[in-house]
């Protein structure tokens, strides 16, 4: 999957077998399930992630990652979630990369899974999905 150039929006990506690369999208929150995630110029966004491979962002900032809880079905313990464990590969220094981070508490940020399905139920009826 590839998502280039959005602004200001809340992007839904139901379970992606593959890659999603992003392109240059500032101000949105991304809800992303995906084996691998690459982010380039976006700034400004929040990103809730379930990946099994580490994030790679390059070339962003104001990066927010937290976890994505599993809504599609799937067992959190079949693979692992390295949604933390991003690599900016505009960082290469030993402390921490001032380009992203995780987004407050776990108490803060958490989004019980049963608010997550109501949000993808709504956004497939608007759809007319299924």
């Amino acid at each position: 999957m590839t998502i280039k150039s959005i602004t200001e929006s809340l992007l839904l990506c139901g379970g992606v077998s593959g890659a999603v690369h992003i392109m240059g999208v500032e101000r949105s929150t991304l809800v992303i399930y995906s084996r691998q995630v690459r982010m380039h110029e976006c700034k400004d966004c929040v990103v809730y992630l379930r990946c099994t491979s580490r994030p790679i962002i390059e070339d962003c900032k104001g990066i927010c990652f937290a976890p994505l809880r599993s809504v599609h079905g799937a067992d959190e313990t079949d693979t692992p979630n390295l949604w933390d464990q991003v690599d900016d590969f505009k960082w290469l220094k030993a402390e921490h990369s001032p380009n992203w981070s995780v987004l407050g508490p776990d108490n803060e940020r958490a989004i019980g899974n049963q608010a997550w399905k109501e949000i993808i139920a709504s956004a497939d009826s608007k759809c007319g999905a299924r």
